[in-house]
């Protein structure tokens, strides 16, 4: 239930054009639910084994994408912690945005370093 309630409160700080937004969240008895913005692009890996390949110019587009969500999420505290190409999820105008925040650590930059 832990990897749940982190990826409800992460979802919740994030609000960033490549990150997949929350919408919802609430539950039932013995359930969970999360309605969160419909990517149906999709994931990278998917959208990889299809074509064989990106562009040079398609992977840059990507790769600022996903840099810039992973900065504001860095801005916010929080380190991701499983970025790979299944949690890279395409828009329905072929925007990356980041998904599955169930590994992620909040509260990161707090603490200064002496």
């Amino acid at each position: 239930m832990n990897f749940v309630l982190t990826e409800k409160e992460v979802q919740r700080k994030i609000k960033h054009r490549f990150v997949v937004k929350l919408r919802y969240a609430f539950q039932t008895y013995d359930k969970f639910f999360l309605i969160t913005d419909y990517c149906d692009g999709g994931d990278l890996r998917s959208a990889l084994q299809r074509n064989k390949r990106f562009s040079e110019d398609q992977a840059k587009i990507y790769l600022a994408e996903i840099i810039l969500a992973i900065e504001e999420i860095h801005k916010n505290g929080i380190i991701h912690r499983d970025i790979k190409a299944d949690n890279i999820l395409l828009d329905k105008d072929g925007h990356a945005c980041i998904t599955d925040f169930g590994l992620s650590k909040d509260g990161m930059f707090e603490k200064k370093l002496t």
